[in-house]
């Protein structure tokens, strides 16, 4: 069986081949050129020799900047969430303090005056916001993950990294 040169190699010594893809795998996920060769029993000029002519260096920044990109994207998304459902339980306050203000008797001030401050509240803390707003935020948001979806790299050297926790 024939390996591909590339992706493990022998030493001229007859030491156990040097698995290359591991390696540029770790030096993307972070590790030091020191550390791989302690941990591989490499050089460390033989690495960085290889690591300057398959310019490593580009992939990890290409692969650090996908992975913020992803944090991003999900940050975006749980604010989104919290956002939402921030929103919906305004709105159960606020329906509820109409349905109060429906049911109180109108010589009841004192009952008026408290809902009238709930509804100051409920409007300083941010509950009425415009249609135009809202339609603003959604499309930022989209806007965003549009940006992030073209800024990902189609066909690169991430197909190693699968199984890292933001590179989903």
């Amino acid at each position: 069986m024939q390996t591909n040169k590339q992706e493990v190699s022998h030493t001229s010594t007859g030491r156990k081949p040097i698995n290359w893809k591991k390696i540029k795998s770790e030096y993307y996920k972070g590790s030091s050129m020191t550390s791989l060769s302690e941990t591989y029993h490499v050089s460390k000029s033989t690495i960085s020799v290889r690591a300057k002519k398959e310019k490593w260096q580009e992939g990890r920044e290409k692969r650090n900047k996908k992975i913020e990109q992803n944090v991003e994207k999900e940050i975006i998304a749980k604010k989104t969430e919290y956002e939402q459902a921030f929103l919906s339980a305004l709105f159960e306050l606020t329906t509820k303090t109409m349905e109060g203000i429906k049911c109180c008797a109108k010589k009841d001030s004192k009952s008026l005056r408290n809902y009238a401050s709930i509804l100051k509240d409920l409007r300083d803390i941010g509950v009425y916001r415009s249609n135009l707003d809202v339609e603003e935020q959604k499309a930022r948001i989209e806007k965003l993950n549009r940006d992030v979806e073209k800024d990902t790299p189609g066909n690169t050297v991430f197909e190693l990294e699968l199984s890292d926790e933001y590179t989903k």
